[in-house]
């Protein structure tokens, strides 16, 4: 029983250590996914948003789409968003070109709501409650979780861990119209 009681600890103090983390943690490389399938497969599921509507994702197919699946918890997510909303000419308005959507996992709506609030994030923001969308596009693993789909030619990257606007531009080209 002593032991079980030891381990319990070392477990609960290693999650508490990695709370917290700033640093730039890169999971895996960017890299292009399902780039081989002969036709074009794009992001579909409907995403119940924040504010209470569903944002069906087979809408999206016409425009460029970087969805990233995030958790509340995570300061990797938060660093990423703030990297995006910050690389925009109005920081403080959605990006007019490319679709960004951001999915935040494993909450509730008033969860997500605040975490949209608190990262003052100005596109889209829902929740996977259940994990369902993230499963489907990302499969086992952790957030952050980045898909981006292009018109032509579909989903184009499926990437774990930090990504920064210059990397998502290489594939979607500029977040915004030009003036």
């Amino acid at each position: 029983m002593e032991t079980m009681k030891k381990l319990s600890l070392f477990l609960l103090s290693g999650l508490v250590a990695g709370c917290g983390v700033t640093q730039r943690v890169q999971i895996g490389p960017v890299r292009p996914a399902l780039t081989d399938s002969p036709t074009p497969i794009f992001v579909s599921g409907v995403l119940p948003l924040t504010d209470g509507s569903n944002l069906d994702l087979n809408t999206l197919s016409r425009s460029p789409l970087v969805l990233i699946f995030a958790s509340d918890t995570c300061d990797v997510c938060a660093a990423e968003v703030k990297a995006i909303r910050e690389s925009l000419t109005k920081p403080n308005e959605a990006p007019n070109r490319v679709a960004v959507v951001n999915a935040v996992v494993s909450v509730r709506q008033d969860d997500a709501a605040q975490w949209k609030l608190d990262h003052r994030i100005p596109w889209s923001v829902g929740f996977d409650e259940k994990l369902a969308l993230f499963k489907q596009w990302c499969g086992p693993g952790s957030v952050p979780c980045t898909v981006v789909q292009v018109p032509e030619r579909g989903i184009v990257l499926t990437h774990r861990g930090e990504i920064t606007p210059a990397e998502l531009e290489k594939l979607t080209g500029p977040l915004e119209k030009q003036p």
